[in-house]
Parts: structure tokens; sequence; C-alpha cells
């Protein structure tokens, strides 16, 4: 998947990221942004307290992508797959939002994708 304004994955995770003030970048920039580059990283805290964060921060974005964003999960998914598979990237100080947005676009049905 390329990082596109015409993809809602890509669209959808950047904004909630952006409004959720994880990054300031506009979407042009963002596709390289690394998850070690966004707020609730902190390369001090133990690997507990990451994971605690990635963890409320994929719980966050799954919320606001289903109650606020009109999205479902995929036939092939399940809430707790989403939120894993989200905060296994977030956590993975290299990858990616575009990778993020990778596993958003196969676990969530995004309003009106592919209407």
């Amino acid at each position: 998947m390329a990082w596109s304004p015409n993809n809602m994955a890509c669209t959808t995770t950047w904004s909630t990221l952006f409004a959720l003030e994880q990054s300031v970048l506009p979407f042009p920039d963002s596709a390289l942004v690394e998850m070690q580059q966004l707020l609730f990283w902190n390369s001090a805290a133990t690997d507990d307290l990451l994971e605690v964060k990635a963890m409320a921060l994929a719980l966050r974005v799954d919320a606001i992508f289903r109650l606020v964003r009109g999205a479902s999960y995929e036939s092939t998914a399940s809430h707790d797959q989403a939120v894993a598979e989200m905060r296994d990237t977030l956590l993975t100080a290299e990858a990616t939002m575009e990778q993020l947005a990778e596993i958003n676009d196969r676990n969530y049905r995004f309003w009106q994708e592919g209407t």
C-alpha cells in the first residue's frame, strides 16, 4: 500500500494521530514518521511502561476509528486482533506511520471505503 491522500487508512491513521497530538507534521510529510517520533514514545521509559502507553494509544485510536470515524472491523479481524497489531506496531521503534496505516487497512473497513 502506498501512502496516499486517496486511501482512507492513510488519512484516517494520520488525522487520528494528528488530532491526538502524537505528530504535528502535515499529511504529505508523515509517511516515514517512525513510532519512536510520536509523542507517546519515551526512550527513557521501561519496556513495561512503553507497552502500557502503546496499548492505551491503540485503544484510543480504535475507539476514534469506530465511534467517531465510522469504521468497522474487516470480516477477518476482531477488536482484540486490531488493537494488538496496532500496539505491536506502535512498539516497533522504526515502524513508520505508513506501516501502521497498512495494519489498520488490513483490520478496519473505513467509512465509505469501497463504495
